[in-house]
């Protein structure tokens, strides 16, 4: 008998943008598009760049305060202050969605995991227990009503099942969704977890060893040691996000 013990880390998706000196962000679906513009000085200084700024979004039809919202810092000349600035227009995520299967009995020590990382990350998890497949779109309209902006599918029978239906109604509410690789392949945000071919394949040496007269008692549980991480920038563009150049240079693999 073989058996893997899972690392199980919760990834938040994180989007950033670094336009100078416009830095924007994704939206919720039904909001008028908001982005936030630092300045290096003054509101008088920029009077005559403000004034192309906005012909530039009405010759694409976007009226500041109709269609658009425009939040402004100015850093008055202190370089200093634009780390401090930017994170007033960049907001962290604080909450999050976790779809768990209720039947199965490996859940509880599972969430218990990731909430102990996410409470490291200032992140409050918000879990959605279904038993069947007919619950994920009354889930996934309360997470809309909730406006929880990302969501952690897990790797149960039940999630990975219905991976496309996930997908789908993520993306409707434009929810990122993080999950197992089959979630990015699917169209989802994220993928990241133990490389379950590779877990397979060593088993059979399990089965050499057993076969060849080794007591299955005295053999050794080993942990996972294989992780893959995969980024589907083709659906983080679709959502408007920009993803930053660090993400990408971990992933073992992009989904363009």
């Amino acid at each position: 008998m073989v058996k893997a013990m899972r690392r199980r880390d919760f990834i938040i998706g994180t989007c950033s943008a670094s336009a100078w000196p416009l830095v924007a962000r994704a939206q919720q679906a039904g909001k008028a598009p908001r982005i936030g513009f630092l300045g290096l000085a003054s509101p008088s200084t920029f009077a005559s760049r403000l004034e192309a700024f906005r012909l530039g979004l009405r010759d694409f039809g976007y009226v500041e305060g109709t269609s658009i919202s425009v939040e402004y810092r100015w850093a008055e000349g202190r370089y200093e202050r634009l780390p401090e600035l930017a994170a007033e227009v960049m907001p962290r995520l604080g909450e999050a969605a976790v779809l768990l299967n209720a039947d199965n009995p490996a859940i509880a020590a599972e969430f218990q995991a990731m909430e102990m990382t996410a409470h490291s990350l200032n992140v409050r998890l918000q879990p959605f227990r279904l038993r069947t497949s007919s619950e994920l779109v009354s889930a996934f309209e309360a997470m809309e009503q909730a406006r929880l902006q990302a969501v952690e599918t897990g790797d149960d029978v039940l999630s990975v099942g219905n991976v496309g239906a996930i997908v789908a109604l993520a993306a409707r509410g434009r929810v990122l969704s993080i999950g197992p690789e089959e979630v990015a392949r699917a169209g989802g945000i994220m993928g990241y977890g133990v490389d379950v071919a590779a877990i397979f394949r060593h088993a059979a040496f399990f089965v050499d060893r057993i076969l060849k007269g080794a007591n299955p008692a005295d053999l050794p549980i080993e942990q996972a040691s294989k992780f893959q991480f995969i980024l589907n920038l083709k659906a983080a563009k679709a959502l408007g996000l920009d993803v930053p150049t660090a993400t990408l240079l971990r992933a073992d693999e992009v989904i363009e």
